[in-house]
């Protein structure tokens, strides 16, 4: 099966990298994402944040806050009490217990029931960078909760079907169907990617590259469910100055979800970082924000799936490469705001001195590759047929 690689795609990208694009016989072959884990200190304020983004709270404790969305999982996000703010991991889906079980295994830990609303089984590992790891089976879904949200007729220039009827729509909190994606930065790129692939059965749907680098900048890992499509990545892994969660993103509807949950956010006072825009890379319409933690939230929809015969595409970074249309990317969201500078700065130095893995000729290539202009494309000149 062929696939279109936008941009730069040169043979010369993947000569010069250095990581597999799957796994020959990874352990096991997760389904999806299942959830994000995350450490704060006030489970009131981060349930407000929650709330205003989309997802329900399912169940609250003193020490535990867990959020859904509207669809048949009950369990999206878990919030745990503690005294740093941070996010901790991720859980994955397994296809069935059986192989919650073979990775309980190989790894020397115990598999045990999943404390998590749908019940299940689940084992709880270090990744890399002591990224918290949870792979889950068995869990019962639910029939969903109804959305808030009234569907919309649009009027085509072909198809008129709403007629007189006003569209007036309102801000509102968004329906969250499911969990799509997270991203996060690890020290060694290369290990941290091959991890995945021979544990979980990730495949790579896209490289974006630089010239003279032998490790991608950026990489896009889908789950492989063999002839069963799935989102073009469940995890992307940036090869970016500072370590640790970038951003996780989370399913609408439509657009139109998309820009009055936006609204909201914007009217509650929330910290917008970049959109509304198209990707280029996954073609998602995007929306990200910030939590009163500083954590980046992405609302998206309209994302493309690939089956597991898909390759994987080589790209070149350049300034534009993540949209096809919106505003161009911010500082903010490589975290290089006035606001945020200082930590990634402090960050970066940190890396460079110490981490072997990510030298300064890497920072340099990146950064050109960042800043370079895209090839220009040629306009084609729209031309009238005439028909006798």
């Amino acid at each position: 099966m062929g696939k279109l690689h936008i941009g730069d795609m040169s043979e010369k990208f993947k000569a010069a990298c250095e990581v597999p694009e799957r796994s020959n016989n990874p352990l096991i072959k997760v389904k999806a994402l299942a959830y994000q884990i995350v450490g704060r200190s006030d489970l009131d304020k981060a349930e407000l944040f929650y709330h205003d983004f989309g997802l329900l709270t399912q169940e609250k404790t003193a020490h535990r806050l867990i959020l859904r969305g509207v669809g048949s999982s009950a369990c999206l996000v878990v919030v745990r009490k503690q005294k740093k703010n941070e996010i901790l991991g991720f859980g994955l889906q397994a296809v069935n217990v059986a192989d919650v079980d073979k990775v309980a295994k190989t790894h020397g830990v115990s598999m045990a029931p999943a404390d998590y609303p749908g019940g299940g089984k689940m084992v709880a590992l270090n990744g890399p960078d002591n990224v918290k790891i949870e792979v889950i089976a068995g869990q019962k879904e639910d029939n969903g909760i109804a959305p808030s949200a009234i569907g919309y007729e649009y009027n085509s220039p072909l198809l008129k079907g709403r007629v007189n009827k006003p569209l007036i729509t309102k801000s509102q909190p968004a329906d969250i169907y499911r969990i799509g994606h997270t991203a996060f930065s690890f020290k060694n790129v290369v290990s941290s990617i091959v991890w995945f692939q021979d544990n979980f059965g990730f495949i790579v749907s896209d490289f974006e590259c630089a010239p003279g680098l032998t490790n991608p900048v950026m990489t896009f890992m889908r789950c492989d469910q063999g002839d069963i499509p799935s989102d073009h990545h469940s995890l992307g892994i940036p090869n970016v100055p500072f370590t640790g969660h970038v951003h996780t993103a989370f399913e609408l509807k439509n657009f139109e979800e998309v820009g009055s949950s936006g609204a909201w956010l914007r009217e509650q006072g929330y910290e917008h970082c970049w959109g509304i825009g198209r990707h280029t890379l996954c073609s998602a319409v995007f929306d990200y924000w910030r939590d009163p933690y500083g954590s980046q939230y992405e609302h998206y929809t309209d994302c493309d799936v690939f089956d597991n015969t898909v390759p994987a595409g080589y790209h070149g970074l350049h300034a534009n490469a993540q949209h096809q249309w919106g505003s161009d990317m911010p500082s903010d969201m490589l975290e290089l705001s006035w606001k945020r500078a200082p930590a990634t700065l402090y960050e970066a130095v940190k890396r460079l001195a110490f981490d072997k893995n990510f030298d300064f000729s890497t920072l340099v290539k990146t950064l050109k590759a960042a800043g370079s202009k895209p090839t220009p494309q040629g306009h084609e000149k729209k031309t009238v047929v005439e028909t006798v």
